[in-house]
């Protein structure tokens, strides 16, 4: 695999998911808002890499395979952790 450009963003989101889940997961008030501001970077840098791949013409096969199994992890990472709790984690709950 070639380091090009959108190939380096896509091995980026891989490398941001368990930073995702490790921010959702801290005690503090602020985790939720961090951990909605990763995925849109995440989500950025997807639609960023694929525009480039297309443009510099790198849309190849390998590309398109890596990005597209890095956005199923993404959302995988959001399915089995936050968006497996309540609504409410326990460090927010009032007492």
């Amino acid at each position: 695999m070639p380091w090009t450009i959108p190939n380096i963003l896509t091995v980026l989101r891989i490398a941001l998911i368990p930073v995702f889940l490790l921010v959702y997961y801290l005690p503090f008030s602020w985790s939720h808002l961090a951990t909605t501001a990763l995925f849109g970077l995440a989500a950025l840098t997807d639609w960023f890499d694929g525009y480039l791949a297309r443009r510099l013409g790198a849309a190849g096969f390998t590309i398109f395979n890596l990005s597209a199994r890095t956005a199923a992890e993404i959302f995988a990472g959001m399915a089995l952790g936050p968006g497996s709790q309540p609504a409410v984690p326990p460090h927010h709950s009032c007492k």
